[in-house]
């Protein structure tokens, strides 16, 4: 399912959404290219682990570790999952936020996401990695700037019609459940415990987003939805 294309869709080329897709699948490429015997060793060097690195959560090491995190490869369903959940809003959320509120929503959404999995399970052996909570902050924003939106669908799939005129308000838990049925294969989240720290910390990562847009349209209103008029994607 793609967004809905519409002359008012989209103003501008979303260069940013695009840029941090890019980067993701560079990312992406440089693990695959690492052998599967060393893959979980160098990952767990250059990624943030928390049982490591949560003697000194907010020290340099650790902050460095947390953005190398977030352009790292947790579980390739879940990396597929995020990447095509950003190139189907993010273009929307850069648009109407601006690139520099996109940037910065997207780059805290996905520390916040990091760090709280790191306070909450300090004692993990394994590697946090992804950018789930970036992608959860720009659901938050989509929410509140696009509540209406639906999907349309792609050709072979109209089994899924249905989906079509569903409005984002229900689609963004479909991909929060999504997350969670992904997550039970991400090695590391063993436990009741550790798949609820992971849980809490997209929600917060979400609830971010969405507080950070409403404020913003709170300093420019024309950016509220009756301002613009619906979109449609």
């Amino acid at each position: 399912m793609l967004p809905k294309q519409t002359p008012t869709a989209v103003r501008r080329i979303p260069w940013l959404t695009w840029l941090f897709i890019g980067l993701h699948l560079l990312a992406l490429s440089w693990v695959l290219s690492l052998t599967p015997a060393t893959r979980p060793f160098v990952l767990r060097d250059v990624g943030l682990v928390p049982l490591r690195d949560g003697l000194d959560a907010f020290g340099w090491s650790s902050i460095t570790a947390v953005w190398r995190s977030l352009f790292l490869v947790a579980s390739l369903p879940l990396f597929l999952l995020n990447l095509f959940t950003l190139g189907l809003l993010g273009p929307h959320v850069e648009d109407r936020l601006g690139r520099l509120p996109f940037l910065m929503l997207y780059l805290a959404g996905g520390y916040i996401g990091l760090l709280l999995q790191l306070l909450g399970d300090p004692l993990s052996p394994w590697p946090v990695l992804g950018n789930s909570g970036a992608v959860a902050a720009i659901a938050g924003a989509f929410l509140l700037l696009c509540p209406t939106a639906g999907l349309a669908e792609l050709p072979l799939m109209h089994r899924l019609a249905d989906l079509a005129i569903l409005p984002a308000v229900v689609l963004i838990p479909l991909w929060y459940i999504g997350q969670l049925f992904i997550i039970f294969t991400i090695p590391g989240v063993t436990t009741a415990i550790s798949l609820l720290v992971v849980l809490v910390a997209l929600l917060i990562s979400f609830l971010f987003g969405l507080l950070m847009t409403w404020f913003i349209m709170q300093i420019w209103p024309e950016l509220r939805p009756d301002k613009l008029g619906q979109v449609v994607v």
